[in-house]
């Protein structure tokens, strides 16, 4: 992001697959977790801080977006969320506008990750492609996850399979995907990769 200026680089003798990098020198970084906002130890997921002399100093004649992205205490908000290992290196997984808030034990505030539930997906030996979006439920105020899954050529696979795979590979019970699945010839996606989401969540509307 341009208002965080350049944050992490990859040491040339030391580099790790998957990884963004470290916080260069003078850049302070840290991960707080989503709902409470308690920084969270080495391993954990959560919402990556940053603060240096290089961020911007606010957004101009726009005091209010300032203030939802900067906290009284300089540290610029990134919107990404991340995990970190013992060596500081950055490991990004998500951004939070694309998380899913889903019920658990009849509270609504558990954060889930597409991408942990693409991944278990993505085991699946007959499927070549997916993305996992949470459809809103107005009624329930809640999201219900949804996948979106290209099979492999030549193979067939049922949305109930896929159901029963997450089910049976999931970390958590809330990475059921209650709002079903939707197969595709190929998942719309940008010339940089990402998933068109905003396409596919129109897609679920129709289905």
């Amino acid at each position: 992001m341009s208002e965080s200026g350049l944050v992490v680089a990859e040491p040339s003798d030391h580099t790790k697959i998957g990884t963004v990098g470290q916080p260069l020198s003078n850049v302070e970084c840290k991960v707080i977790d989503v709902e409470t906002g308690v920084e969270v130890p080495a391993g954990g997921s959560g919402e990556l801080l940053i603060r240096s002399p290089s961020i911007m100093l606010g957004y101009v004649n726009d005091p209010v977006s300032t203030a939802n992205c900067m906290d009284s205490d300089g540290w610029l908000h990134s919107g990404d969320i991340v995990r970190y290992d013992e060596e500081g290196f950055v490991y990004v997984k998500d951004r939070i506008r694309d998380t899913m808030k889903v019920m658990r034990d009849g509270v609504i505030t558990i954060y889930v990750s597409p991408s942990e539930v693409e991944s278990v997906i993505l085991s699946h030996p007959g499927v070549a492609d997916t993305t996992v979006l949470g459809i809103h439920d107005e009624v329930l105020a809640y999201d219900l996850l949804r996948a979106f899954v290209v099979a492999r050529e030549g193979v067939t696979v049922t949305a109930e399979e896929i159901k029963e795979h997450v089910k049976r590979n999931a970390r958590l019970p809330e990475h059921c995907l209650t709002s079903g699945v939707t197969f595709l010839a190929e998942i719309p996606r940008t010339g940089s990769g990402k998933a068109l989401r905003r396409v596919l969540r129109q897609t679920a509307t129709e289905t």
